[in-house]
């Protein structure tokens, strides 16, 4: 594969209006960004995604910018997150993006890494994964799409409220990954390393799981400063953007 770096973001939570992560963002696009081989955007780009018929300006912006990091070479893969798993085809081709499933296994300088948005690995958060797998079921989520868009929004509005006071209430020990939840995750996928975001906070650990090492990556989120996973043939390490755009040793 090329020599250029591969990067990989986790939730941006973009949203319209002046949001200091939108310019930083916009600012990772049209700068380091341009020097990767490829682009992985693991959920949770959009802070809430109503269907691609929706009009949203940072969202344009984020598409344009998208198709001129792909027009110069870098490729832009999308997986959805549990913010903006309504994204969908359209836009995805208005982006240049090509579409990631949940749970995918990909070779960089011949090791193999299991990437995800990492929700699913929040056991404990019972509450979340039911919600989740009500809201995944397919005739649910064209249902929705098929609403009037003041409907969409409305209901958006409420479902974020309903997260907020949850996330609130929860003990903080209930959005911890067990170990043994991605030790089980990296034996499935037979992989040493496993990398996603979801929980906003940055980390790189290792667990012990017989006689193999399981490397955890996390990704951090992007309310005050990017966090960037970046994959060389020298290996992977997480990093931090500055508010002058800099990429930095995390």
């Amino acid at each position: 594969m090329s020599e250029r770096p591969v990067y990989f973001v986790s939730d941006i939570h973009l949203n319209d209006g002046d949001q200091p992560q939108n310019a930083l963002f916009l600012a990772f696009l049209n700068g380091p960004a341009r020097s990767a081989g490829a682009l992985y955007i693991l959920g949770d780009l959009f802070e809430y995604w109503l269907g691609d018929d929706v009009p949203s300006a940072i969202g344009d912006q984020v598409a344009a910018s998208c198709r001129a990091l792909k027009a110069q070479g870098t490729s832009v893969y999308f997986m959805a997150g549990n913010r903006d798993f309504l994204l969908g085809k359209r836009y995805a081709a208005r982006a240049g993006f090509t579409l990631l499933p949940d749970s995918i296994v990909e070779t960089f300088w011949g090791t193999p890494i299991l990437l995800h948005h990492g929700d699913c690995y929040c056991v404990q958060d019972t509450q979340y994964l039911k919600y989740r797998a009500w809201a995944h079921q397919a005739w649910l989520q064209t249902l929705f799409l098929a609403l009037p868009r003041f409907c969409r929004s409305y209901l958006a509005k409420r479902l974020r409220q309903s997260s907020k006071a949850h996330t609130t209430a929860a003990n903080p020990q209930t959005f911890h990954i067990p170990p043994t939840v991605v030790i089980n995750a990296a034996k499935q996928a037979k992989v040493s390393t496993v990398l996603h975001g979801h929980i906003h906070r940055p980390i790189d650990t290792q667990h012990i799981a017989g006689d193999n090492i399981i490397r955890h990556v996390v990704l951090g989120e992007w309310s005050t400063e990017g966090s960037v996973g970046v994959y060389t043939p020298n290996g992977l390490a997480l990093m931090s953007l500055d508010k002058v755009g800099q990429l930095n040793i995390a």
